[in-house]
């Protein structure tokens, strides 16, 4: 292997993060190689000649496994173990600001917190941007246990109903207050948030 091929190697030519895996493309010899990763192993490889359809096969792939851990769990509601499991998955995956959000929701009164003083812990500019980071949490915690929510909910974003009691909290902005459900809040104080 030359050692062009070697630097590309370690400067990759595409990388991002799908659904709680990282997707990895690189070019050597005219030929595109993608790996997909999970926890930093790569769990599948592909090659092909268009960088598109390398990427495309990942997501697939990606798919793929969380739908099967989907069928796998037959979509019964997660335990509180799954659910600490789940979250210590992502953890690494999360950005500061996003384990802030989610310690100080947990460490408020009543489990309760106010999306406007939320967005304060991080670099938001908005308050509908520090909801999408939580969104995003809530997205990636469903998707590391294979759990769909009920698509019947009354909420836009159905994968929040993973992380707040949707009976008690109120989505209408800057002034959502959010309320964390019990056994997620059980499972951050295993964890140790």
């Amino acid at each position: 292997m030359s050692r062009d091929s070697l630097l590309q190697i370690i400067e990759p030519l595409h990388k991002q993060n799908y659904r709680n895996y990282d997707l990895v493309a690189d070019v050597i010899d005219g030929t595109y190689r993608g790996t997909l990763w999970k926890n930093n192993k790569p769990v599948y490889r592909s090659e092909g000649t268009k960088l598109e359809e390398i990427i495309e096969h990942l997501m697939y792939q990606a798919d793929t496994y969380i739908g099967d851990k989907t069928k796998y769990r037959n979509n019964l509601s997660p335990s509180t173990k799954e659910l600490a499991v789940g979250l210590n998955a992502i953890k690494p995956l999360l950005k500061d600001e996003q384990i802030r959000i989610i310690a100080n929701h947990y460490k408020s009164v009543g489990r309760t917190a106010l999306i406007a003083k939320l967005r304060f812990l991080g670099d938001y500019r908005t308050v509908e941007d520090a909801l999408e980071d939580y969104i995003d949490i809530a997205q990636r915690l469903c998707d590391e246990i294979g759990y769909v929510p009920d698509v019947e909910q009354t909420c836009a974003h159905p994968c929040l109903t993973i992380m707040l009691d949707l009976s008690a909290s109120e989505l209408n902005g800057s002034s959502s207050i959010l309320v964390m459900r019990d056994d997620i809040a059980e499972s951050l104080e295993y964890l140790h948030w």
